[in-house]
């Protein structure tokens, strides 16, 4: 009889403390980001290296599956293409939605998501002499442009403490920028770029 009391008892008290087990229903994400760009186009491909802020927020209707929001702002500073290097000044910002699941508990939590959007680049301005040739520095290289943009992309969340994680999380980005063809002309061509973003996640 003791024992059986003791069993009820035990199955009580981890019965009332399972929904602080629970994983949350909403977080918020804020931290450094990087894009790593690359684009091939004729004379070797044109790469360069993205840095910025990357926020997100996220919203699961159930214990899986969430509904997210993600957004990031990043600096352009410098263009290399083949053993050539020079510098500009641009930005770039990128917004994407789409679903993520999650897995593991609430300490440890893996997760994956398939997003979709657009990014948009200002206007490009090339701040090297010799890229500027004849016209005074910075001169203009591109317009502003919009684009289709989706990522799809893996992390993990690690708890810290009562209602904070810290995140980290990398995975392919891919943008459909226009691109010249050598003649004068430009057609949208894919850019298959990586991403990679570590921060705070508040829930």
């Amino acid at each position: 009889m003791k024992k059986i009391v003791l069993v009820c008892g035990g199955i009580l008290v981890l019965s009332r403390t399972a929904p602080a087990q629970d994983l949350p229903k909403f977080d918020a994400f804020g931290g450094y980001s990087y894009i790593h760009f690359n684009q091939s186009q004729v004379g070797g491909n044109l790469t360069s290296n993205f840095s910025g802020g990357n926020g997100a927020v996220a919203f699961y209707p159930g214990k899986w599956l969430g509904i997210m929001g993600d957004f990031g702002s990043y600096k352009i500073s410098s263009i290399k293409q083949g053993g050539a290097s020079f510098d500009i000044d641009g930005s770039n910002i990128s917004y994407l939605f789409g679903p993520r699941i999650r897995f593991g508990s609430r300490g440890v939590t893996p997760f994956a998501q398939v997003l979709f959007g657009g990014a948009h680049h200002g206007v490009l301005n090339a701040t090297t002499a010799a890229v500027c040739a004849f016209q005074p520095t910075p001169c203009k290289i591109t317009d502003s442009e919009n684009a289709f943009a989706m990522t799809a992309e893996g992390g993990i969340d690690i708890k810290v403490a009562r209602h904070f994680a810290i995140r980290g999380q990398a995975g392919y980005l891919m943008t459909r920028f226009p691109q010249g063809d050598g003649n004068g002309n430009q057609t949208r061509q894919t850019q298959n770029n990586a991403r990679v973003s570590v921060g705070i996640v508040v829930h």
